[in-house]
Order: structure tokens, then sequence, then C-alpha cells
């Protein structure tokens, strides 16, 4: 998980490895119109985001 417009380029190399390496237990989640705080940026987004993934 992280924000928008948290170093998209370098994270998105960081997802694409963890997601080949371990395509069963990974999701990319991008909180939309928030940089690296996105906890505080965006909660309720957040929030949601961990419920989906934890209730899979």
């Amino acid at each position: 998980m992280r924000g928008e417009v948290d170093m998209p380029r370098q994270l998105d190399r960081i997802y694409d490895a963890l997601s080949d390496q371990l395509p069963d237990l990974t999701r990319r989640v991008v909180i939309t119109g928030v940089g690296h705080q996105c906890t505080q940026d965006n909660p309720e987004e957040v929030n949601r985001a961990l419920v989906e993934f934890l209730a899979d």
C-alpha cells in the first residue's frame, strides 16, 4: 500500500518484484491523492483496503 504520489517509479519496481515472488500473498493498493502518509491523509480508503485484504 502506498500513496499515489509517493515515489511511484521506485515503489512500482519494488511492488512488481514482490508480486512476482509472492503472487498469492500480495495485492497492490494505491491510495489516491496522497503521498507517503496515506494512513493520515486518507484513513477511510486505507481502512477499506485493509478490511478487503483481510477478508479474502
